[in-house]
């Protein structure tokens, strides 16, 4: 079930930690549900192993196949809508911010996508390393480029270049 909700309630936030063929992931949890993720290339802690088949399932087939609840509190309902849809991208492909933008019923907001991108709260389940600009420059990742490389790699593409003039082949 998704619930990308407003608010998070005063409940105290939990933390687990899973190692996954890119690197690590930190999974935050409230009352039973995710409220946050971070990618993380390095990581201190012991891997949790069911916690990382469950997220392989969702990273190779989509948030139906992980059983995760989520709730993403302060999103506008732009931004809900937008990650409802960058969930939708199968592992493997990518889609250009102005593609995204059109998808949701609102072409001409490319820019406004890239925002939603950057400041998403669970980028595993959300996974907007995934969406880059028209021209296969890759754009910005709050992981950083490394990271969004690497994810992207993960997943069978190569990257030609380096820093703003990055771009993706196939």
């Amino acid at each position: 079930m998704i619930k990308l909700l407003k608010t998070i309630t005063d409940e105290r936030l939990g933390l687990r930690l899973a190692r996954l063929g890119f690197g690590w992931v930190e999974v935050f949890w409230q009352g039973g549900k995710v409220v946050g993720s971070q990618l993380r290339s390095r990581c201190n802690g012991e891997s949790d192993r069911r916690l990382g088949k469950r997220i392989e399932q969702v990273w190779r087939h989509g948030l139906k196949r992980g059983g995760f609840q989520i709730e993403a509190p302060g999103l506008s309902s732009f931004a809900r809508i937008v990650l409802r849809r960058t969930a939708m991208i199968p592992f493997g492909e990518v889609m250009s911010y102005g593609k995204l933008a059109r998808a949701v019923g609102k072409p001409g907001a490319a820019r406004a996508v890239g925002q939603v991108m950057a400041h998403n709260p669970l980028p595993l389940f959300f996974p907007c390393h995934r969406v880059v600009a028209h021209n296969g420059r890759l754009g910005g990742f709050t992981g950083g480029q490394g990271l969004k490389i690497r994810l992207l790699e993960f997943e069978g593409w190569q990257v030609k270049g380096r820093g703003k003039n990055a771009r993706l082949i196939k």
